[in-house]
């Protein structure tokens, strides 16, 4: 309803008409969230003109949640292709999962001992407890958005690729980039936005290869532009020019809608006139033999023989 609604600018209109002109309809993946909208006809606006014909995910409900599931993830790869499927089948599943029991872990006696955390440094048989990934990423969004003044969905979607790819922090981070100054290239950021990113942690003294693996542009010749002088000027022909070439013996010939055909030599002079046709001459060929061919709106090919005529 908000896309259909009348505020220009209105988020939810905005991102559907960005994804209309960027992905179309048959990139889109349409998912019923209450019970009332699974009436297509009921879908207003651009929603109904654009998806109104799909078929949509049902998850107004949690019956059959699991299999839901399965069908986005099977439509999604069909959308997308290959690629995507073979990203999924090479994901070590194994090691993505996290043991949460420490995190459902059984709530202390009252009489248990306190734990206190010191502030002096851990000794070497201290163990250190990483932060959640939750905490982990809304520290990530939150440094794109304020330094590097990114807007926070893309924000959430970087900060999820950095801890994906074992990047937890901003120091971290930078420490990666000292090593690779295109380490955000590899892992797939926006290079406006991975160049703000690198400039931030780095300074602005920094060379970022967007591209190493495509060829290197062709350098672009330069053109001098010369004003040309008129040489010769052919005058004959009472109507319009529709075609010339050189003939074997380096004369010109050219035809004209004033049906006729004319040769010239080098210096401009006409030597020879050809009539015959009775409308425009549109087109000539030389043959082998020097015989000129000439073909007309007439409805007539004629063939002249240059020697006798």
């Amino acid at each position: 309803r908000k896309v259909a609604g009348t505020n220009a600018e209105d988020n939810c209109r905005l991102e559907f008409g960005y994804a209309c002109r960027r992905k179309t309809g048959a990139r889109m993946l349409p998912v019923v969230m209450e019970p009332e909208m699974r009436d297509t006809s009921q879908w207003e606006g651009q929603v109904g003109l654009v998806l109104g014909g799909s078929l949509y995910v049902d998850f107004a409900d949690e019956e059959g949640f699991d299999s839901k599931i399965d069908d986005i993830v099977s439509r999604v790869i069909k959308i997308m292709g290959q690629p995507l499927k073979k990203i999924i089948e090479n994901i070590d599943w194994a090691e993505l999962q996290i043991d949460t029991s420490s995190l459902v872990a059984p709530i202390p006696a009252v009489s248990a001992p306190a734990v206190s955390v010191p502030t002096v440094a851990a000794s070497p048989s201290t163990t250190v407890v990483a932060p959640p990934p939750d905490r982990l990423l809304e520290e990530l969004v939150a440094w794109f958005v304020n330094e590097v003044k990114i807007v926070p969905r893309l924000a959430e979607k970087y900060g999820n690729i950095l801890i994906d790819n074992g990047v937890g922090s901003i120091d971290r981070l930078r420490k990666k980039l000292k090593k690779n100054k295109n380490f955000l290239t590899d892992i797939n950021f926006d290079e406006d936005d991975m160049e703000d990113i690198v400039k931030t942690l780095l300074g602005d003294d920094v060379i970022l290869s967007t591209s190493s693996s495509s060829p290197e542009k062709p350098e672009v010749e330069k053109v001098t532009v010369r004003d040309y002088e008129k040489y010769i000027t052919l005058n004959g022909h009472t109507s319009n020019i529709y075609g010339l070439i050189q003939l074997q013996d380096l004369r010109i010939c050219s035809v004209s809608d004033d049906c006729t055909l004319r040769i010239w030599d080098l210096n401009g002079n006409c030597e020879q006139v050809l009539r015959g046709h009775t409308n425009a001459v549109v087109a000539v060929y030389q043959m082998n033999d020097g015989l000129v061919c000439s073909a007309g709106q007439d409805a007539m090919i004629r063939v002249w023989n240059l020697m006798v005529v």
